[in-house]
């Protein structure tokens, strides 16, 4: 956005800070003062920057602009991210009968107030080598394998420490 409405205002500034600049000390004094300013006024700042980039702020923003819709972000996340698209997200999720491929249940959000909401994404497993799409997981199953960093090893060691445990 500009910030001089008249082009006239615009050269005037600009000529004036031209002319700043050959008063020595200028840049280093400037740089201390703006510092010093940030320090002040630190809070104010970082409360202004939530609000500007807090998600439910910026989805509104978004909407209002049209071109962006939670299907389309989610599209550009698959093709982007994953290099598949819609059509072969829900042909996996499809094929797995639109459950987790793991623990063969529905992916669901649970509130602390009891309710319960069916919404949610089933997110998507990939090797992270190849990035080749492996399948679609429920968020706790795909937090799980993320832990274990896709290691076969230590997911034995720990199937066997849950056997031993009992």
């Amino acid at each position: 956005m500009n910030k001089f409405k008249d082009k006239r205002i615009k050269r005037k500034h600009t000529k004036e800070y031209s002319k700043r600049l050959k008063i020595p000390n200028f840049k280093e004094k400037r740089s201390k003062y703006a510092r010093k300013w940030y320090l002040k006024n630190k809070k104010k700042i970082s409360i202004k920057r939530k609000k500007k980039y807090n998600s439910k702020e910026r989805k509104k923003y978004l909407l209002k602009c049209n071109s962006y819709t939670p299907e389309k972000h989610f599209e550009y996340k698959l093709r982007t991210r994953f290099n598949i698209s819609l059509k072969e997200y829900n042909n996996i999720l499809k094929r797995q009968k639109g459950v987790c491929a793991i623990c063969k249940k529905q992916e669901k959000i649970k509130y602390s107030n009891g309710k319960v909401k069916t919404k949610r994404r089933m997110a998507i497993d990939h090797c992270h080598k190849t990035g080749k799409v492996r399948g679609l997981l429920c968020h706790f199953c795909n937090v799980g394998l993320g832990n274990f960093k896709d290691n076969k090893k230590l997911l034995l060691k720990a199937i066997k420490y849950l056997n031993t445990k009992k």
